[in-house]
C-alpha cells in the first residue's frame, strides 16, 4: 500500500468516514437510549472489551484486546457467554498486536502463511484433506474443534521469526519443520498489524498427517482419543520422527481388569463417553474367568485417576513403534509387552496375551494410511477395531505352577522359605519368588524382574532331572546340610543355576533371522558383568548357546513356547483392595529341551 498513494489517501478517507458514523451511532445511543439500557450496555461490552468504547469487535484467540472469560476468568467465553475451546493463537484484527502481552509498544507482528483456493482445493481433493471432506462430506462441514488445528498451523505470531531468510525454522503444532520455501510463496500482501503469505501449498498441521487423526475426527473413537488427552500422549503420537502402528478401539469396547482378578468377583469394563461432561466412564460387569463370560452391568467407575491408570496401560499397548505389516508375528509395543499378527486371506487379526490365553482375535475393519510414502508427511497407520486387545492375565507363577510339564523346573523355582524362617537376608537372597509386602501382584512375583521385557526358558522334566542325576543340588540337598557355610553354597549353587534361564529382552520364535546375545540374571563373580546367551535362529526355530559352549534348542513338540506373562504389581498390598497398576513386567516363556549353564559342570 505505501507503493500506491491513491489507495492511501482512499484508506484515509474510509477512516474518518468510519469515525463519522461511530461517533454518531454514539450520539444516537446516548441520547435515543433510555439510561439504564444504556449501562447494561456499557456494562456488558466492558466485560468483553475491556475498553470503553461502545463496540468492539474481534476474534476469538489467545491474544487479543478482547477479554475472554468468565467471571472466575477460567474458562474462555465468547460474547454470548457460552464456552469456547476454539481459539486462534492472535486476533488478526487487534491493531494494537505486540510482541510481549505486557508490552506496550508493537515491536512484532503476525504473519499468516494464507493457501491460495487452488492451494486448498487440490488439498481437500486430492492430498491428505480428502479423509475429512470424506468423513464430513464437505468442508464446510468439519467442525471448529477439527479445522482450527489448519487455521492455527498457518498462524505464526512472529512475523520477525517469519521472515526468508528464517522459513527452513518455522515449525508445526507438533514441533516439526513445516518445510516452508521460498517457492512457495506466490505474492506478500502487508497490513496495518502484520504480514499475509499467499502460499501455493497446504501446510496441515501434525494432527492431519499423524496416526491420531482417525481418534480426533471419528464420533466413535471418543474414549482413546479422551485417554490421549488427557495423558499427554499427543506430542508423542505427533511426532514424524517414527513410524506408528496404532490400533484404535471403537467406544463402548470391553476390558478384562487386571486389578480384580483375585478378588471374590472379577469384572470387566465397558469404556463409555460421556458427550455432555466431556469424560469418560466406565459400566461394571461381573466376570467368569473359567468360561470367560460377561455379565449386565452391576455398578459403575467415573474416577478420573482410576480410569487413567488403566487407560494409559491400554494405550501403551496399542501403540507399536514399526510397522505390524513387515511379515513378523509378533511385534513389541510401547509399553513392552508383545501382540500377535495373523492374517486369514486378506484379513489381519490382533491378538495380546490375554487374547491368545481365552483363544480369541481382534479384527481389523479399517485401515488409515497417514504413511509418509502415501501422503508426502504421515507417521504410520491406524488400524481400527471394534475391541481392545487384552493384556496377559497371568504371571510367570501362574504359568508355570499349573502346566505338569513345567513341574520340575517349577520345585525348583519355589525354593523352601522354610528353611530361611527368622533369617530375612538369606530368604531374599535364596527365593525367586516373593510377595511385596506394599504392592500385591496377581500372586507371586519374580524378584528380580524391573518394569522390562524378558524371556524364560524352561528346561522340560526329563532335562532337570537329568541335571539333578548330574549334580545339581535340590532343595532337599539343601534342607539336609546341617553346616551352614555348605547349606549357602548348595542354595547358592541352585539360584545361580536358575537365573541363567532368565534373560533380558522378551524374544520370541518367529520369522526373522536373529543373531544376537543378551544378558542372564546370573552375575559372573571375576567380571562382575552378567552372563550371556547366544542367540541364532529363523522360521519359529530357536537355538541357545550358553557361556559354557553348550547348546539347547526351543522344544516344539508340546506346544509350549511364545507363552505370554506379565507380572504386576498393584497399589494395594491386599489384592482384594487393589484398584490401579503401579508398573509390571512381561515375560515370554519357552519350553527347552535341555537346562542352561554358564560354566562347565566338574
Amino acid at each position: 500500500y505505501a507503493n500506491d498513494w491513491n489507495l492511501g489517501n482512499e484508506f484515509i478517507d474510509w477512516v474518518n468516514t468510519a469515525n463519522y458514523f461511530t461517533n454518531t451511532l454514539v450520539d444516537r445511543i446516548v441520547t435515543g437510549y433510555p439510561r439504564d439500557e444504556v449501562a447494561a450496555l456499557t456494562e456488558q461490552f466492558s466485560r468483553i472489551g475491556g475498553t470503553d468504547s461502545v463496540f468492539v469487535k474481534g476474534y476469538l484467540s489467545a491474544r487479543s484486546g478482547i477479554v475472554l472469560s468468565d467471571a472466575n476468568g477460567t474458562m474462555a467465553v465468547d460474547p454470548e457467554g457460552n464456552t469456547t475451546t476454539v481459539l486462534l493463537p492472535f486476533d488478526p484484527g487487534w491493531n494494537l498486536y505486540n510482541s510481549n502481552a505486557i508490552g506496550t509498544f508493537q515491536t512484532d507482528m503476525g504473519v499468516i502463511f494464507a493457501p491460495s483456493d487452488a492451494a486448498l482445493n487440490k488439498y481437500f481433493s486430492e492430498g491428505a484433506g480428502a479423509a475429512l471432506v470424506q468423513r464430513y462430506g464437505s468442508v464446510d462441514a468439519i467442525p471448529n474443534e477439527v479445522l482450527d488445528k489448519l487455521v492455527i498451523n498457518h498462524m505464526k505470531p512472529s512475523f520477525l521469526g517469519s521472515i526468508p531468510s528464517l522459513f527452513h525454522t518455522i515449525t508445526d503444532d507438533a514441533h516439526e519443520k513445516m518445510d516452508v520455501r521460498k517457492s512457495h510463496v506466490e505474492r506478500v500482501l502487508m497490513a496495518s498489524n502484520g504480514a499475509v503469505y499467499i502460499t501455493n501449498t497446504v501446510y496441515p498441521p501434525a494432527l492431519y498427517s499423524s496416526v491420531m487423526l482417525p481418534a480426533a475426527i471419528l464420533e466413535n473413537m471418543r474414549v482413546f482419543n479422551w485417554a490421549i488427552e488427557q495423558l499427554e500422549f499427543k506430542p508423542y503420537l505427533l511426532s514424524m520422527v517414527n513410524y506408528y502402528s496404532f490400533i484404535l478401539p471403537s467406544d463402548n469396547f470391553t476390558y478384562i481388569v487386571p486389578t480384580s482378578l483375585k478378588q471374590s468377583q472379577p469384572v470387566a469394563w465397558k469404556l463409555h463417553y460421556n458427550t455432555a461432561k466431556n469424560t469418560v466412564y466406565a459400566s461394571v460387569h461381573p466376570y467368569d474367568i473359567t468360561y470367560n463370560t460377561i455379565g449386565d452391568s452391576i455398578s459403575s467407575v467415573t474416577s478420573v485417576d482410576v480410569l487413567k491408570n488403566h487407560l494409559e496401560d491400554m494405550l501403551d499397548r496399542h501403540i507399536v513403534v514399526g510397522n505390524i505389516e513387515n511379515g513378523r508375528e509378533f511385534y513389541r509395543t510401547k509399553g513392552g509387552g508383545n501382540i500377535r499378527v495373523t492374517y486369514s486371506g486378506n484379513q489381519i487379526h490382533l491378538a495380546g496375551g490375554g487374547d491368545i490365553e481365552r483363544n480369541t482375535n481382534v479384527t481389523i475393519h479399517e485401515i488409515y494410511d497417514q504413511t509418509k510414502e502415501t501422503n508426502g508427511i504421515g507417521n504410520g497407520k491406524t488400524y481400527i477395531t471394534d475391541q481392545i486387545l487384552q493384556t496377559p492375565t497371568r504371571s510367570v507363577y501362574g504359568v508355570l505352577s499349573t502346566e505338569e510339564k513345567f513341574s520340575e523346573f517349577f520345585k525348583l523355582l519355589q525354593g523352601n522359605d522354610d528353611l530361611w524362617a527368622g533369617d530375612p537376608v538369606r530368604s531374599v537372597k535364596y527365593s525367586i519368588f516373593y510377595k511385596d509386602i506394599s504392592q500385591a501382584g496377581l500372586d507371586y512375583n519374580v524378584r528380580f524382574l524391573n518394569t522390562f521385557h524378558y524371556t524364560l526358558y524352561v528346561p522340560t522334566n526329563e532335562a532337570v532331572l537329568q541335571a539333578i542325576q548330574n549334580g545339581l543340588p535340590t532343595w532337599d540337598d539343601v534342607e539336609v546340610e546341617t553346616d551352614q557355610e555348605k547349606r549357602d553354597a548348595l542354595a547358592e549353587k541352585i539360584i545361580r543355576f536358575l537365573r541363567y534361564h532368565f534373560q533380558d529382552n522378551g524374544i520370541f520364535l518367529d520369522k526373522p533371522v536373529i543373531n544376537s546375545s543378551y544378558e542372564t540374571a546370573t552375575l559372573n563373580l571375576e567380571s562382575q558383568t552378567f552372563y550371556k546367551l547366544q542367540l541364532t535362529g529363523e522360521n519359529h526355530m530357536l537355538n541357545i548357546k550358553t557361556a559354557s559352549g553348550g547348546t539347547a534348542s526351543v522344544y516344539k513338540n508340546d506346544g509350549l513356547y511364545n507363552i505370554m506373562a506379565r507380572d504386576f504389581k498393584f497399589n494395594s498390598a491386599n489384592p482384594l483392595l487393589a484398584s490401579t497398576i503401579i508398573t509390571s513386567s512381561y515375560v515370554v516363556i519357552h519350553q527347552v529341551d535341555d537346562c542352561l549353564y554358564f560354566e562347565k559342570t566338574k
